[in-house]
């Protein structure tokens, strides 16, 4: 498995000192609420995450399955959408170098392209090699750009369950 591509949702715990700071407590309520709205922003952003991929990609099941949502909750609640696969990463991240691929079953590789005919021209047809040399794939984020995408709304989530708790501690 690769290492995990991991978006956290991190706002919560400075606010929540804050609180603690100002009003010397913070009750289990507060700290409950405050999970919850970590929770609701955490799973915006992991659907988006997934409707993303279901944009960029031709065969989206395999990698939607493997995108996964956790959210710890207590006194530092963080949410993360994460990914496993080295494949997965690949795409989020992009490919760091050339690849060659080589046949696995046969003596060589064959795949539909444009041959060199005998008189000098090209047309379509079948290539026959040995190996390939590739470009490294293309960045094709899907979950920075979920991230991106509800960057507002998860501060609204969080910003509204910061205000309704300050009011009702505030008023003691």
């Amino acid at each position: 498995p690769g290492a995990p591509v991991v978006l956290k949702v991190r706002t919560a715990a400075p606010l929540l000192r804050d609180l603690r700071g100002r009003f010397a407590r913070v009750d289990e309520i507060a700290e409950e609420e405050l999970g919850f709205a970590v929770q609701q922003s955490t799973k915006a952003v992991y659907r988006q995450a997934q409707r993303n991929i279901g944009r960029m990609f031709r065969n989206p099941g395999r990698m939607q399955s493997a995108l996964k949502m956790t959210v710890r909750l207590g006194k530092r609640p963080i949410g993360e959408v994460s990914i496993s696969g080295v494949e997965n990463v690949i795409h989020e991240t992009g490919g760091l170098r050339s690849y060659t691929i080589f046949p696995r079953n046969r003596s060589v590789l064959k795949f539909q392209g444009l041959v060199l005919g005998r008189t000098g021209g090209t047309r379509f047809g079948s290539v026959f090699a040995a190996r390939v040399d590739r470009d490294p794939l293309p960045q094709r984020s899907y979950l920075r750009l979920a991230l991106e995408q509800k960057r507002s709304e998860v501060r609204n989530i969080l910003d509204e369950a910061l205000r309704r708790n300050t009011t009702r501690i505030a008023r003691g």
